[in-house]
């Protein structure tokens, strides 16, 4: 849930920031919004595969984080509340499971 509540806010944010972002930096607006949008999809496939799951949220977190420091905190900061849930499924994705037996 929280890789997709990852995604959503990513391509939230990235749809309602395009115009600004393509009457400030033109044709660029398509990386500089695309790459979070596209590390926000990799933990949502390797969920779907099955592996690196945690590999992937981190990878995720960490190129979003550093994508909206890259970016300033003007439209950049916008992205780290996804970065904040993907370590948080990174999280709970390492903690250990209780037991099912008694």
């Amino acid at each position: 849930m929280l890789r997709w509540s990852a995604l959503a806010i990513t391509v939230l944010v990235a749809a309602a920031l395009t115009p600004f972002t393509v009457d400030d930096s033109g044709t660029a607006a398509g990386y500089l919004l695309g790459v979070p949008v596209v590390a926000a999809i990799l933990p949502v496939l390797a969920q779907r595969v099955g592996r690196l799951a945690l590999v992937a949220d981190l990878v995720a977190a960490l190129v979003i984080a550093g994508w909206g420091l890259l970016l300033g905190l003007g439209i950049g900061g916008a992205f780290l509340p996804a970065a904040i849930l993907l370590v948080a499924s990174a999280a709970g994705t390492w903690a250990p499971r209780p037991s099912t037996t008694t």
